[in-house]
């Protein structure tokens, strides 16, 4: 009763909002606040999953802000008109429209405007099968974060999060969903936060170790979207679940989980969930041996993608309705099905795709279906042929149909070749660049090996050569006025000042090798050199969590030269007050985070510059095998976070 009645309440009161605006709307001026409304109506019609009626009231919306000449209510306009018509499965017009909005936000100096024109043409190029297109946007609204509400920025995240699953890279996926989780549970965006409980199900499904959380997730996601009256969602919820339990062999869990999504997706047409929900109910009657309602599954679920222009779904489609269709003997239209698959296929350029298809060429016996094709044509006109002509026709067939064999198999060969030959240049060009890339890193850091030279000389030469220098002056005078030692009392000054040469070698020397990392360990270290910052007039905040004790000498001695380095840069650079060193042990390795409040700066302009410093700081990351961020601005300080995985 409670799920019925959140169900009820949330569509009602989305709908009460909807009426109030639409009769707003028809009573208020034509001005500037009449194109804000148009803009809530719209908002609230995607909600709704309204499509039609919110492309209706962008195009009045439009045409009002052309009216008025009102730059800014065309380019919000100009989205929401395009968001529907690719909703609507009409991705060739929605694109033109996104770039010419993206332009005008551009023009209008919107940033804001910029990332959201941003974030739903990666969406498109999403559903088109693009994921190379689409994180290019994605990552280009990521750019724009700044101007981005928190909202914004956590549903943009769950985007990237799904094109790296989509990739294979699960534990990156897994890492920006949980970014993108937390954000939404600081701002209590319940909606958001089912979104990406359904993501971390479907990537934990792909993580070895993390497989029996899948199920949990999923579920909590589903019961979530009950409570916010979305049932939409909750269909696409039991298509994943069902496809989890299909995958795990549970067929009746399966059935139950994608019949309901079915029930569901058969009335309310979705371009991504519907064939996707129909795939997987025939992948179940395939194993109950009911092939004729497997093909009508697949019929059904190739006819909206093809309406809805997903190419990519197609050729899995059609490769699957060929099999399907082998297996009830119509081998002609298994052929067709599997030629047709291999010309949309042509067009995408994709050779993953390629390589799929050839395989199933491959399995495919050639000769026989073409044999079979022909076979059947000769059949429809056996009663009205001779016996003799039967004879020659299917000589003359057969021959034509050995020709055909031996064509398609060199043709077959031939492509083959090519792939091989295109995966080795491939593969030599990988390598070529990894070279480059050690000897980029290796470069980098005999640069901060030579950087960290001259410091030693400057302070040796500045330091103890200064005092050096002076001592064999005092001694010079000693000698040339003997008579007046006691006077001059030169002996006492002179020991002071070989008492300091010592304590500043002393001092150069720790800063080399400390002695304590040999002793104690780096955390020692840390605490030793966060006490000589403190001395120094620096609010030093040091955390060390869980740091792992079997850590190699030479990583921690190479771990504490990048903080080393990470230091030197606030003390010469950033003009900070307060410093935060932050090291987490878990798991998977450990991460080293250090704040500064100083001056910031640009991070790609200083790299431009030729800074040795943050070459140093990068090389020896990469030789630590990390990955590490830079997150700086003028005026708001530096985060430097570096994650270094287990050895």
């Amino acid at each position: 009763m409670l799920v019925g009645f959140g169900k009820t309440y949330a569509q009602s009161s989305l709908e009460q909002e909807v009426d109030s605006l639409t009769h707003l709307i028809v009573s208020v001026p034509d001005d500037t606040l009449k194109i804000g409304r148009y803009e809530d109506l719209a908002r609230k019609l995607l909600s709704l999953n309204r499509q039609s009626k919110m492309l209706e009231i962008a195009n009045e919306g439009l045409a009002l802000s052309k009216k008025l000449e009102y730059d800014g209510g065309i380019a919000k306009m100009t989205l929401f008109k395009a968001i529907a018509l690719d909703i609507m499965g009409k991705s060739d017009k929605a694109i033109p429209l996104y770039n010419i909005g993206l332009k005008m936000a551009k023009e209008q100096d919107e940033q804001e405007l910029q990332a959201r024109f941003y974030m739903n043409l990666g969406l498109c190029y999403r559903y088109m099968g693009d994921y190379d297109l689409s994180l290019e946007n994605q990552l280009y609204a990521y750019d724009l974060r700044e101007a981005m509400s928190k909202k914004d920025l956590a549903k943009l995240l769950n985007n990237i999060g799904i094109i790296y699953r989509f990739q294979d890279k699960h534990k990156r996926a897994e890492e920006i969903y949980l970014k993108s989780l937390k954000l939404k549970q600081e701002l209590k965006d319940s909606l958001g936060m089912a979104a990406t409980l359904t993501n971390l199900g479907l990537v934990y499904n792909k993580i070895e170790n993390r497989k029996e959380k899948s199920t949990q997730y999923l579920q909590r996601s589903k019961n979530l979207y009950q409570l916010l009256g979305r049932p939409d969602h909750v269909a696409s919820c039991n298509t994943s679940l069902g496809q989890i339990f299909l995958n795990q062999n549970n067929i009746p869990k399966a059935k139950e989980a994608l019949s309901d999504a079915w029930n569901y997706f058969q009335k309310n047409i979705d371009q991504q969930y519907s064939p996707s929900t129909l795939a997987s109910l025939s992948e179940i009657a395939v194993l109950e041996n009911d092939f004729q309602l497997a093909k009508a599954y697949l019929e059904k679920a190739l006819e909206i993608s093809t309406s809805f222009g997903r190419k990519v779904d197609q050729v899995k489609l059609l490769i699957g309705l060929s099999s399907i269709k082998k297996e009830l003997g119509e081998n002609a239209d298994a052929y067709k099905m599997l030629k047709k698959a291999y010309d949309i296929n042509d067009t995408l350029n994709q050779m993953s795709r390629l390589e799929a298809m050839e395989e199933m060429q491959a399995k495919f016996d050639v000769n026989e279906k073409i044999s079979e094709l022909k076979i059947s044509e000769l059949k429809l006109n056996e009663q009205t042929r001779q016996r003799n002509i039967f004879l020659f026709g299917a000589i003359g067939l057969a021959l034509f149909a050995i020709t055909i064999f031996f064509s398609l198999q060199g043709r077959i060969r031939a492509n083959k070749k090519i792939a091989e030959q295109t995966e080795a240049i491939q593969h030599k060009e990988i390598i070529e660049l990894q070279q480059q890339n050690k000897l980029l890193a290796l470069s980098s850091m005999i640069e901060g090996q030579e950087a960290e030279r001259m410091r030693i000389a400057k302070d040796l030469h500045d330091g103890l050569g200064g005092l050096l220098s002076t001592v064999k002056a005092h001694f010079s005078a000693i000698q040339n006025e003997v008579t007046k030692l006691e006077k001059l009392n030169l002996a006492k000054k002179t020991n002071e000042l070989i008492d300091e040469a010592c304590v500043e070698v002393r001092r150069i020397s720790h800063d080399m090798i400390p002695h304590a990392l040999t002793l104690s360990g780096l955390p020692a270290v840390l605490e030793d050199r966060a006490e000589t910052l403190i001395g120094e007039g620096f609010n030093v905040d040091l955390d060390i969590q869980e740091f792992p004790e079997d850590m190699a000498k030479t990583r921690q001695a190479m771990l504490f030269r990048l903080i080393q380095e990470i230091i030197s840069n606030i003390r010469k650079h950033a003009n900070a007050k307060n410093i935060l060193i932050q090291i987490l042990g878990n798991d998977r390795g450990l991460s080293l985070i250090v704040e500064d409040d100083g001056d910031g700066f640009e991070f790609e302009k200083a790299m431009k510059s030729g800074g040795v410093g943050l070459k140093s700081i990068n090389s020896r990351v990469e030789f630590l095998n990390g990955t590490i961020d830079w997150d700086s601005s003028l005026g708001k300080g530096t985060t430097i976070t570096v994650n270094i995985p287990e050895v």
